[in-house]
């Protein structure tokens, strides 16, 4: 299962796309609300529910946090389970259960999915922070996959200590969320990581040249 995160600032506008607004009735159809913690069905009724929280803290520029949960080709949840896997998600993202969200199930494609729309600020004024959301994301859907028995798909690699994972930008995160794949930053530690094991020196001809033996050409700038 993979998770794609998106941060705004306006509600009417995502749960417009959630809903499919604008778009043939036919595809209107393949939209549908399956969950959530809120009384709104419609969009306009949802948004306005959405709008009483975020008032509380008009300082907050982009209260909206939208993410998407895709499974692979060929598997299909029933709605009560997408709401079990969604509602352990935003646990393991240590969203408070005070946060507002609406969970829309979308049957237009090949891939069975769904999209959660969430409020950061909740009814105490309190604000959910997404720091790091990418990857906690990704590692949550890799406990998700073992814990309802479904497909596994290739994570990253999280062995490492926090301290030791290269600083992303938010668009190389996202590169990482939509792909499943490491980013190079992440190729290029995880090979210097083998390379410098157990203390291991080298010249700087024979680093290059063990770089070179993974695929990677190093330009030396020797003063």
């Amino acid at each position: 299962m993979k998770p794609k995160t998106v941060r705004g600032s306006g509600f009417r506008g995502l749960l417009d796309y959630q809903f499919r607004i604008g778009k043939p009735p036919e595809i209107q159809a393949k939209a549908k609300m399956i969950g959530g913690n809120m009384a709104g069905e419609t969009p306009r009724e949802l948004a306005k529910e959405f709008g009483q929280a975020r008032k509380l803290r008009t300082d907050i520029k982009k209260p909206v946090w939208h993410c998407s949960l895709n499974l692979p080709a060929g598997e299909i949840l029933a709605g009560e389970k997408w709401q079990e896997v969604v509602n352990s998600f935003l646990k393991k993202m240590e969203v408070p259960k005070e946060n507002q969200f609406c969970i829309i199930r979308h049957s237009d494609t090949n891939y069975d999915h769904v999209h959660v729309a969430l409020n950061r600020v909740n009814l105490n004024g309190r604000v959910w922070s997404y720091a790091n959301d990418v990857y906690c994301a990704i590692d949550a859907c890799q406990e998700l996959e073992k814990e309802f028995g479904l497909t596994l798909t290739p994570g990253l690699d999280r062995k490492r200590k926090k301290s030791d994972t290269p600083k992303l930008t938010y668009r190389e995160m996202q590169m990482v969320s939509r792909t499943g794949e490491p980013s190079a930053k992440m190729k290029v530690k995880s090979v210097l990581d083998v390379l410098f094991q157990e203390g291991k020196t080298y010249t700087p001809q024979e680093f290059c040249q063990a770089l070179q033996s993974q695929g990677i050409q190093a330009i030396p700038n020797i003063a």
